[in-house]
């Protein structure tokens, strides 16, 4: 069974359908200044959103209430 998360705030930009719909991901920022991307299909870990930095296979775990949204993305 799953563990269900909890989430920090209900109403956060990366939860929202509207902002999901039409795209494969998010375009964001860390708070280091890094850049990177999300997928919608892979799921948060521990509470932390999966964020692929350019260049790197593996994703940084970041927590998302400290993202920024950039973009969404298409491919």
């Amino acid at each position: 069974m799953k563990e269900i998360e909890q989430i920090k705030n209900p109403n956060a930009w990366y939860l929202s359908h509207e902002m999901r719909k039409g795209s494969t991901g998010f375009k964001v920022k860390t708070y280091t200044g890094k850049t990177g991307r999300t997928y919608h299909s892979k799921e948060m870990i521990n509470g932390k959103m999966p964020v692929y930095i350019k260049g790197n296979e593996l994703a940084m775990l970041c927590d998302p209430d400290t993202l920024s949204f950039l973009a969404f993305m298409e491919d």
